[in-house]
């Protein structure tokens, strides 16, 4: 089969010699896959083209009609890239080639190096529409202000510093935002059951405390009654007057006990001593 392909090919050079028609071998080795017009296709380089002839659908594309190529969403940790072509003619739509694997991203770059095309690598998608209106306004403005150097070079920089996760910005983007609304939503729908039933727990827990109390406080006060009875029993008996029983002694003597003598009180005479 390789050699009758081969046949096939010098007899079509041969007969167009006269028409300049050339057949050009593609470079398996720096082939990858991308998603382009709804089909996952093996796309493999050649000398002059990037091409897909051996399932529908076909893909040839023309690399001396391209001006620069521009890989989007080159982050750190993406598993995919896409490649986009920008063609000389300006009025032309962008070729886009979707989810190419990040491992074949070195192997494309050098391919894209030694076709001297020149690219640059941003970490969103562009709108390219819009991108070629602006420049198509003011073509001289354009060139004069750097060219494509200074759209994509601007372009990289905003990718830079929204993918930045140390950025203060970056802690008010819409997605956050969103998630803290549906957090907050959240906290005042389902959790809004469960709090009135705590509620409800802790009033009937604060009504049988109530309840308690007052069972507590009614046995005191029966409890202080009964002391307070028994009590006043006891003082009663411990105040009570003790009757004293008098006894009568009768003295043993009837007489009258005779008065002492009354001292004198006049001095009395020593008596003379003898010699």
């Amino acid at each position: 089969m390789a050699k009758e392909f081969e046949v096939f090919i010098k007899t079509i050079e041969e007969l167009g010699a006269d028409y300049k028609i050339s057949f050009e071998k593609p470079f398996r080795d720096l082939g990858f896959e991308g998603n382009w017009n709804r089909a996952r296709l093996f796309l493999q380089p050649t000398r002059d083209t990037l091409m897909n002839v051996v399932e529908s659908p076909f893909f040839i594309l023309t690399l001396n009609e391209v001006e620069i190529c521009c890989f989007e969403r080159i982050i750190p940790g993406i598993k995919s890239f896409d490649l986009v072509f920008v063609f000389k003619n300006y009025d032309k739509p962008v070729l886009r080639i979707e989810s190419i694997d990040i491992k074949d991203l070195e192997g494309v770059k050098n391919w894209l190096d030694r076709m001297n095309l020149l690219f640059f690598e941003v970490g969103q998608n562009l709108v390219w529409k819009n991108v070629l209106a602006q420049i198509q306004k003011d073509i001289p403005g354009f060139v004069q202000d750097g060219g494509w150097t200074n759209i994509l070079a601007e372009s990289e920089e905003e990718g830079d510093e929204e993918d930045d996760p140390e950025e203060g910005d970056s802690e008010f983007s819409p997605d956050q935002s969103g998630d803290d609304g549906e957090d907050d939503d959240s906290d005042f729908t389902e959790d809004d059951g469960d709090d009135d039933g705590d509620d409800d727990d802790e009033d009937d827990e604060e009504l049988s405390d109530v309840l308690d109390l007052n069972n507590i406080s009614e046995q005191d006060e029966d409890d202080e009654d009964g002391d307070s009875d028994s009590d006043k029993n006891k003082r009663k008996h411990q105040h009570k007057p003790q009757q004293q029983h008098k006894h009568q002694t009768k003295p043993l003597n009837n007489k009258p006990q005779p008065k002492p003598l009354p001292r004198s009180t006049q001095p009395q005479k020593r008596q003379p001593t003898r010699k």
